[in-house]
């Protein structure tokens, strides 16, 4: 028999292998509300166990990466931070874009990007930082004769974007911290 708790408390118990098997299957298909009644776990610890298992999630509550958004999955040293901070000097972008509801000025949210050609740089910053990695099939463009094939696309928005941005702002130029600065002051 269950000992009553306050209301919308539940008694803490380990995640079961069972429980994170349904968790890999339903993350990125059902709503947080209705994964969490499926496993009879309060959102909360729905969402942390998620990002503790390096899910995609698709809930914004509680400060949570919306769907496809991966985690980070590698704790970067100086010279990582060096390495992304050079890479996305030359590379990278730094900026706000506009909400889908709301197209004023200084409405929306932050973005941090880079595309290249090749995956490898890519994908250690999302590593690094989170984030995903899509390709594009650039059709119709050539370079000197030759398909362009490929682009791969990597990208962090919100919440992570900005701790990206804050991270990486003393190891970059002024030009840069300048665009920083701007898409992280509201109104500008």
């Amino acid at each position: 028999m269950r000992t009553l708790l306050p209301f919308g408390m539940k008694r803490y118990r380990r995640w079961t292998s069972d429980e994170n098997s349904v968790l890999r299957e339903f993350a990125g298909q059902e709503s947080l509300a209705v994964l969490s009644q499926r496993l009879d776990r309060h959102y909360t610890g729905v969402c942390e166990q998620a990002s503790r298992l390096g899910l995609s999630t698709r809930w914004r509550r509680c400060g949570f990466p919306r769907r496809d958004t991966l985690m980070a999955t590698m704790h970067p040293n100086v010279g990582d931070l060096q390495w992304a901070a050079g890479f996305l000097e030359g590379e990278g972008s730094f900026c706000r874009y506009a909400n889908r509801t709301g197209s004023d000025r200084g409405e929306g949210n932050q973005r941090v990007s880079a595309s290249q050609k090749h995956r490898e740089c890519l994908d250690r910053l999302s590593r690094l930082f989170g984030g995903r990695v899509n390709s594009i099939e650039q059709k119709g463009h050539t370079v000197k004769g030759i398909p362009y094939g490929l682009i791969h696309h990597w990208q962090v928005n919100g919440a992570l974007a900005r701790g990206v941005m804050m991270t990486l702002f003393g190891l970059l130029s002024g030009w840069r911290q300048a665009q920083i600065k701007r898409a992280l002051n509201k109104g500008h």
